[in-house]
């Protein structure tokens, strides 16, 4: 077994900036003892599950603190939980999918350290331990890893060691939700400490030096191989299928070298990744950009052994960034915790720190916090980025070891709550602001998008009660938006709207001719912008002037001004060009010669006529609209040969009506 002591370090990265310090602060009130994990709550917060001793010596029982955090690093709550007569140290810690927190570990009983059980405890939420038993083994059993199967049940993965009477070997101990024993089951006489995790398909995949193994839901081995030059590595994560791992040295030093591999869930050695300079590696987990962040250790300097390093590591095995946690605090941790992710992309980690006496119960834990891994306030940067390939060799499946069943107990405890206290070491603060701009002036009718421009990891509050990251506003007024993660942002901005703009114009006359000259003359005032457009392809940008048209019709002029605001007005009107021409025959010959065959007025510019025909003795003969007088009488009779009279009623292009009066002479020649 390798004995280790740690601290806690715990810290926030993001792949997006949000606005919170970044800090680190050492607790007060206890110090560590065992391992230290920190598991997801929800989005606002995790836990942080803690072993601790009760007093800074050895004499003192090992006891479990678990703290409830908010996503801005305040205890909500916090439990010591205690055992009577017997000292406790964790070795896993197991959110579930029900969401209470399941711990394992270990304690001895006997003074010659022969006789220690394996601990699960279960709580909820809120901390309540919903059970607590020890599964008494007839020997030592040292915890590694606790996993939750796909039936629902637990695992426990252990060391189990009876001295001396037999060589130790790894077991598994299968338990339902309530603690109950479902089986136990012992592999291989390797008893280096490992890890191991429950698998997508149902199974275990275990670890254990450079062997690993595949177990079904029932325990038995479905693959097995030695990977020689692996020996010592994280806890692997599941990516589709895949089982990825950090490896790091067997021994540290300033040129040790970390890298990450994959296993197919076959056993067969997947990718390699960059390699990089580490002393120790101890967590791995998936972000949500897909990349892995590998948690580990590094040989800095010898004032600074071991400091915390971060390096995040793409599907194909590059490394994108790598950081140092750097901080007087951080001066030597010995060993790791864990690492996990909120939303927002907000990460917590575990670690370890020594004090300057290198003792195990004269240690202290840190929380440290950061926006992202590129934007971490004490860290610094830091690269050593090398190649190295494992070697792989692969062993045929063995035989499980002798079995046994053990004895599950329920196990008296004590749940005191404590006040925990935090002394800050490192601050750096925020430089993120709400910038909704200038005060402004919009134009009557408009509206306008305020923007806090911080995403969605903020809740806002507006002045108009809206909660959104954004709002339309469209009257005049005083607006502010707050913004809260951890702290508070604010930002005011007022909105004017500017005073309507009356046109004042004239265009004379709007009735003319060709060639005429039309006078244009804008009033208004003040403006900043002027712009005739005649409507004849012409524009231009001064108040007065007079122009003429070279052909008639009817023109769409338009007047478009801006006020001091920059605010556009626009009115229009037409000026009607009158090219109207008309002329009315005095005789025709309707001898259906396709010449002059039809009487009617002849011109430009008539938009409509109305002809009457009258005989000498002034009789109307013929009536029509927007038709010629052919010279026939009402039944299709022919007019004779003579003088008749007319009436014309026009109308032209521009509306304007006339009546013309006159006499025609129709002519009859022989075809």
């Amino acid at each position: 077994m390798k004995r280790i002591f740690i601290f806690t370090t715990i810290l926030l990265l993001q792949t997006i900036a949000i606005c919170q310090d970044s800090w680190q602060k050492s607790i007060d009130n206890y110090a560590p003892f065992g391992y230290n994990f920190i598991e997801k709550a929800d989005s606002n917060g995790w836990y942080l599950i803690s072993g601790s001793k009760s007093y800074s010596n050895a004499q003192s029982k090992g006891e479990i603190i678990i703290s409830r955090y908010d996503k801005c690093g305040n205890v909500r709550w916090s439990y010591r939980y205690a055992n009577d007569t017997v000292s406790m140290k964790i070795s896993d810690v197991l959110k579930d999918n029900a969401g209470n927190i399941v711990i394992t570990g270990y304690y001895y009983f006997s003074p010659d350290y022969t006789q220690g059980h394996i601990f699960v405890m279960k709580a909820n939420a809120q901390g309540v331990i919903l059970w607590y038993k020890h599964y008494d083994i007839d020997g030592i059993g040292y915890p590694y890893s606790i996993g939750q199967m796909k039936d629902g049940s637990y695992f426990v993965y252990y060391m189990y060691d009876k001295v001396p009477a037999i060589t130790p070997f790894n077991c598994i101990l299968k338990i339902n939700q309530s603690g109950g024993i479902i089986w136990n089951k012992g592999y291989y006489l390797n008893p280096i400490w490992g890890s191991a995790i429950a698998t997508s398909d149902g199974g275990i995949l275990v670890q254990s030096g450079h062997l690993f193994y595949k177990l079904n839901s029932t325990g038995n081995i479905l693959w097995s191989n030695i990977y020689l030059g692996i020996y010592y590595c994280s806890k692997p994560i599941e990516v589709n299928g895949n089982y990825i791992f950090a490896q790091y040295p067997t021994s540290s030093s300033t040129d040790s070298l970390c890298y990450l591999f994959s296993l197919t869930s076959n056993g067969t050695l997947g990718f390699t990744s960059q390699a990089f300079k580490g002393s120790s590696v101890k967590d791995i987990i998936r972000l949500s950009n897909g990349n892995a962040l590998v948690y580990g250790t590094v040989f800095v300097n010898p004032g600074h052994l071991n400091q915390v390093c971060l390096t995040e590591i793409n599907s194909t095995g590059i490394i994108q960034n790598q950081k140092i946690i750097q901080s007087t605090n951080l001066a030597q941790p010995w060993f790791s915790g864990s690492v996990c992710e909120l939303n927002n992309h907000t990460l917590i980690m575990t670690s370890a720190i020594q004090n300057a006496t290198p003792h195990p119960y004269q240690n202290s834990l840190t929380i440290s916090k950061s926006r992202n891994l590129t934007d971490f306030g004490c860290t610094v940067p830091f690269s050593g980025i090398l190649t190295q390939t494992p070697v792989n060799t692969v062993m045929a499946p063995g035989s499980l070891a002798n079995g046994f069943t053990p004895t599950d107990i329920n196990i008296p405890y004590t749940r005191t709550a404590i006040q925990t206290s935090h002394t800050i070491s490192c601050f750096v603060a925020d430089t993120n602001k709400i910038n909704l701009g200038n005060d402004t002036t919009l134009c009557n009718g408009k509206s306008m998008i305020l923007n806090a421009n911080l995403g969605n990891a903020y809740s806002y509050l507006w002045s108009t009660g809206a909660t959104t990251p954004s709002i339309t506003v469209n009257q005049p007024g005083t607006y502010w938006v707050k913004a809260f993660i951890c702290d508070t942002i604010y930002d005011t901005i007022q909105i004017h709207y500017s005073a309507p703009l009356t046109l004042n114009f004239q265009v004379s006359p709007l009735l003319t001719k060709t060639l005429i000259p039309v006078s244009f003359n804008n009033y208004t005032s003040p403006i900043s912008f002027v712009q005739w457009n005649t409507g004849d392809g012409n524009i231009f940008n001064i108040n007065n002037f007079q122009h003429a048209y070279a052909e008639g019709g009817i023109y769409n002029v338009i007047l478009t001004v801006k006020d001091t605001n920059n605010c556009s007005y626009s009115a229009s009107l037409n000026v009607v060009v009158d090219e109207y021409t008309f002329y009315i025959p005095n005789s025709f010959t309707p001898n259906g010669d396709g010449v002059n065959d039809e009487f009617k007025p002849l011109g430009t510019g008539i938009e409509e006529w109305k002809l009457i025909i009258y005989n000498r003795w002034g009789e109307e003969i013929f009536e029509g609209k927007d038709i010629g007088w052919g010279g026939v009488l009402r039944g299709n009779t022919p007019a004779p040969e003579g003088v008749y009279s007319y009436l014309i009623e026009l109308k032209n292009a521009i509306g304007s009506r006339s009546i013309r009066k006159g006499n025609l002479t129709l002519i009859r020649s022989n075809r």
